[in-house]
């Protein structure tokens, strides 16, 4: 069948969105059917064979990869095809990339780099390209744009594919365009869908640094990066595989098939918060000289004195190791290489040491959006700057105003405090104890730049670690989602995706769960092999049922486990520390927690409170260990009309005097996948999701590591669940002497 692809993009040459919906329409109104796909009974690979003379090119690549089989099976597939032109066009730039890592690509040399044939192409490029355009699963155009923000596509290898709509086209990664779709005229192949496009889809082949200098916008912070020295320890992509002597765990182990196994070690990514040179030339900084001279003014004095200030030593790591700050200019002396001198300092707060894409930044699934709560979502990353965290911030709306922006380090006084009482006491307080003291530095996630190993955001203002940061942003009840302390979660693409997309990944139809070598993650130590099984469970499918979950997906196990995980640095100060307790179905255990300072070594160990019965029941009328934590339920006007005239205040007096809390207000289960919130289960109202107050203790902007074991060897099958942590400063959870700590 020979087709005509430029009459055949007509059937595509209109995309409108209405109803946040894509509608795919001709662009005229009554179209040229005559050159149109027609389907009988064909595979996918039936298609691409049939239509030699359009596809032959990308044909070969699938059948030097072995996937011409994949798509000629029984399954369900998408396949995102280029056409001849778009293969012969790529395959030249590659030859031709002068960034590239291997001169090439790896092809080898030709006489005329103009005409580099098809069969240049070696085994692991062919692999690469027909495994980049394959997903194992089905995504129609309007699976793939909701016509407001990036959606994204998994395919069977390689980082997540972003589809956009720019001027009624559906783009691919910003460049390759569907011009045809074989859902647009009802009949799909009998293994999936085909969606026809004008190129190869690019797919980031160039180091994040790289990036950074050929993009043309950040020549300031591309110089300070190299003359730092810290280019250079972004050059890695790969992490080496564990010289360990570990048992190897294959998937569907214990009899669970819907756990996909990790095949090999983490990416290795980073991410890169840069000003623009607008910004900067619009502070005055024109060149890297001017720039020395400015970061000595933020840090200069950021580890001087004997305490924490407003002007001085609010970098408690340095000031407590009496660590002296270098503020001079290479000229002078400075070495910019090392961490203490100023410009280094600065260009460390900006790089966080694993990969978080714009889907992965902190997202609103199952956060409440409703009554009180503004529907916002935060995460903290920890820097390259020793010992620091930063704040991302996506405010969704703030005193009345809908903003929907990413900021960091966005600074709202008497943040997670209320004033709230009486039916009040369920909101945020009113909007005089919140004033705005720093809107925060916009992160501009339109324009992310995706490469080989990281990710670059541009900024609109200057990022610094200065005193309004631990004494003001991180004054406040901090919640850590335990996946976001685990950066190769973000870096290997794991994070924020749903069931269907590991579908695609593994070619499993049922896994919902990811199992990780023991030795996958760097802050994660597990003491006794493969008894301790690690996994994620990831976010339901979108029109499905959640988890109850903190941001809808969680890191837990099972086995006889015994674990530590590093805590993260937060600074100088007395804090509760608190975990979520969850004592749902096989997730109830018992476990013993301990806590170590500055080390992960089981010698360095100390127990912290009695070890926790998380094998409780959710009716407190018939279970006497769920009783003795306080709890009742404070939505029951019924049975319950005290608490429930009171919102559970005074109940949740009693439940902290027994070291427990109710979950997070802001918590609520995705009812059906879409958002759609508030549904009817709210954490605060359900017994299986407890916080446990596990100890009150000075912490020191250093290293912590929390240990987890069982005290019930023989029960195999019961899990541990780690959905977050929280290191919650005095001034919150006593209320300043003026407020409350807010229920959300």
């Amino acid at each position: 069948m020979n087709i005509n692809i430029k009459k055949s993009l007509k059937m595509v040459a209109g995309i409108f969105l209405a109803a946040g919906s894509m509608i795919i329409s001709s662009c005229t109104a009554e179209p040229d059917d005559s050159n149109l796909y027609t389907f009988t009974g064909e595979t996918i690979e039936d298609f691409i064979t049939n239509n030699e003379s359009d596809f032959s090119n990308f044909n070969y690549i699938l059948k030097r990869a072995g996937y011409d089989r994949i798509l000629s099976s029984y399954g369900t597939y998408s396949c995102f095809l280029p056409t001849n032109d778009a293969v012969i066009a790529y395959v030249q730039e590659l030859y031709n990339d002068e960034d590239a890592i291997l001169p090439h690509h790896g092809m080898p040399a030709v006489a005329d780099p103009n005409n580099v044939p098809l069969d240049n192409l070696t085994d692991s490029l062919c692999r690469t390209i027909a495994m980049y355009h394959v997903a194992g699963i089905v995504y129609r155009v309007a699976d793939i744009s909701d016509g407001s923000s990036n959606a994204v596509v998994t395919p069977l290898s390689g980082p997540q594919i972003t589809a956009s709509v720019v001027d009624g086209s559906v783009l691919l990664n910003d460049k390759a365009m569907i011009t045809y779709s074989s859902d647009n005229d009802g009949t799909d192949l009998v293994n999936g869908i085909v969606h026809v496009v004008s190129s190869v889809i690019p797919r980031a082949t160039k180091l994040v640094t790289t990036d950074l200098i050929k993009d043309g916008r950040f020549n300031r912070f591309a110089e300070a990066l190299r003359r730092t020295g810290l280019d250079q320890m972004m050059e890695k992509t790969k992490k080496e595989a564990s010289k360990e002597d570990l048992p190897t765990i294959t998937p569907g182990e214990d009899g669970a098939a819907s756990y996909w196994v990790t095949p090999e070690p983490s990416d290795i990514k980073f991410t890169i918060f840069a000003e623009t040179d607008e910004v900067f030339e619009a502070q005055g900084i024109t060149d890297l000289n001017s720039l020395v001279r400015h970061a000595a003014e933020w840090y200069g004095k950021a580890a001087t004195g004997n305490s924490r200030g407003e002007n001085e030593g609010w970098y408690d790591w340095y000031r407590n190791n009496g660590v002296e700050i270098d503020t001079r200019l290479e000229s002078e002396g400075g070495d910019y290489t090392k961490e203490n001198h100023v410009l280094n300092m600065f260009v460390r707060y900006h790089i966080l040491s694993f990969g978080v894409d714009r889907n992965a930044l902190p997202n609103d699934y199952c956060v409440y959006d409703k009554s009180g709560w503004t529907g916002d979502s935060f995460d903290y990353y920890e820097t390259l700057l020793p010992k620091t965290l930063m704040k991302m911030w996506y405010v969704n709306r703030f005193q009345n105003a809908t903003i929907k922006k990413y900021y960091i380090n966005r600074y709202v006084e008497n943040n997670t405090l209320t004033d709230g009482v009486g039916e009040a006491v369920e909101t945020v307080g009113s909007d005089g104890m919140h004033a705005l003291r720093f809107t925060g530095v916009e992160v501009d996630v339109e324009n992310v730049l995706r490469s080989m190993n990281g990710f670059i955001y541009p900024i609109k203002d200057i990022l610094i670690y200065n005193s309004t940061v631990p004494n003001g942003v991180l004054n406040e009840r901090l919640r850590f989602d335990v996946l976001s302390l685990l950066g190769e979660t973000m870096s290997s693409g794991f994070r924020g995706i749903y069931c269907q997309d590991m579908v695609s990944r593994s070619g499993n139809s049922s896994v919902g769960r990811i199992r990780f070598p023991v030795d996958y993650f760097d802050n994660v130590v597990v003491y006794n092999g493969n008894k301790t099984k690690l996994d994620m469970n990831l976010l339901a499918n979108p029109g499905s049922n959640s988890f109850l979950l903190y941001k809808g997906d969680s890191f837990q196990g099972k086995g006889v486990y015994d674990l530590a995980i590093k805590l993260p640095p937060v600074p100088d100060g007395l804090y509760e520390l608190r975990v979520a307790a969850t004592n749902f179905g096989n997730r109830g255990s018992m476990l013993q927690f301990y806590l170590g300072e500055g080390s992960s070594d089981l010698n360095a160990m100390r127990p912290i409170d009695i070890p926790i019965d998380l094998r409780m029941a959710t009716d407190v009328g018939s279970d006497a260990r769920l009783a003795a934590t306080g709890y009742v339920p404070c939505n029951d006007p019924t049975n319950y009309p005290d608490d429930y005239a009171d919102r559970g205040i005074e109940s949740d007096k009693v439940m902290r005097a027994h070291s427990y809390m109710r979950d997070g207000l802001s918590i609520v289960k995705e009812s059906d996948g879409s958002n759609s919130k508030p549904s009817s289960m709210n954490a605060r109202y359900v017994a299986y999701q407890l916080r446990r107050i596990l100890l009150k203790d000075e912490f020191k902007q250093k290293d912590y590591w929390l240990r987890m074991k069982t005290v019930l060897p023989k029960y195999e099958d019961k899990k541990f669940q780690l959905d977050y942590i929280e290191l919650v400063p005095q001034s919150v959870y006593d209320g300043r002497g003026v407020y409350r700590e807010d229920l959300y």
